[in-house]
């Protein structure tokens, strides 16, 4: 058991290491390319702080642990929603943009009911085929398509992380970044594994919260980091973006490697997100602000999900 957790430790701390370098490095090569600053950061920058999920999933799709593959994406979806979400609400009421209440966010319910719609195969069956997954990653593309053409449309700048660097820097960054993230991945899933063998409790459970949590940390620190500098909009929009990148991307590549079912208990949690999301839909359109009382709120329902699955 022990030696599980710390592969788990391990392979999370090489994900979020390997994300940081990769980020770094492809942008840096990105910029000496003369790519545009706006395509940068909605792909390279994106795919980078989603690339725990990302890696940990479609790895699982290809070993044939589906539970941990799915459950990481709607674990990470709830954890973004309920825990990110509370935690910079608590630390800073969050103001939310007109722009993203009339937009993203909406887009963020759709993506989500989409998902669920897709995964029904009738009889109260559910899964998704490789044709599921390929449907998503089209969803996808279009996605960063009209976000390129929204940011053109507003002359919008992205700042983007990181310093100039040489190329072979930026070389052996993005290309030792990427190899900490699959080994990375590799390990988590490993002593996840592990862990749900131990406690007897099922990978999708495992996939649903502890390694939800973990490959979930990039998107925690940047909020708070946001949060903490009074730039909601950032916090906000990380949040929304993550969300819809697992969705589209991660579920969509997952699916698309290999299809396959989904265990009741991922269904419930993939209903389960769909109300969150419209609630937190709710709440920000009330008065466009996530008060202090509601983030606690939030916090206290990740709470509850969590005592309750890991209870199971």
């Amino acid at each position: 058991m022990a030696v599980n957790i710390m592969l788990t430790i391990l392979g999370f701390t090489m994900l979020i290491i390997g994300a940081n370098y990769f980020v770094e490095g492809s942008v840096n090569i990105a910029r000496k390319l003369k790519i545009p600053n706006m395509v940068i950061g909605l792909t390279l920058v994106a795919f980078g702080t989603s690339a725990p999920e990302a890696a940990v999933s479609i790895q699982s799709s290809l070993s044939g642990q589906s539970g941990i593959s799915y459950g990481n994406v709607l674990g990470s979806n709830l954890f973004n929603l309920l825990l990110i979400l509370g935690v910079v609400a608590v630390i800073k009421p969050v103001a939310v943009h007109l722009s993203s209440l009339k937009k993203e966010i909406p887009f963020m319910v759709l993506v989500t009911g989409i998902t669920l719609f897709l995964g029904y195969e009738g009889k109260g069956n559910f899964g998704y085929t490789r044709y599921d997954g390929y449907v998503l990653l089209l969803l996808f593309g279009m996605y960063l398509y009209s976000m390129i053409e929204i940011i053109q449309e507003d002359h919008g700048t992205l700042d983007l992380p990181g310093k100039e660097i040489s190329t072979r820097k930026s070389l052996l960054r993005t290309f030792g970044g990427l190899g900490l993230i699959i080994f990375g991945a590799n390990r988590s899933i490993l002593g996840a594994v592990g862990i749900a063998t131990a406690l007897g409790i099922s990978e999708t459970v495992i996939g649903l919260t502890v390694v939800a949590a973990g490959t979930s940390l990039p998107e925690l620190s940047t909020s708070i980091v946001a949060a903490r500098k009074g730039e909601s909009d950032i916090a906000i929009g990380n949040i929304v973006g993550s969300n819809i990148f697992n969705l589209l991307f991660v579920l969509g590549a997952s699916a698309g490697v290999k299809g396959f079912a989904l265990e009741a208990v991922a269904v419930n949690d993939m209903m389960l997100l769909l109300v969150f999301t419209v609630i937190a839909f709710i709440l920000m359109r009330t008065g466009r602000v996530i008060s202090r009382w509601e983030g606690v709120l939030f916090l206290l329902c990740y709470l509850g999900y969590m005592i309750f699955r890991l209870g199971m």
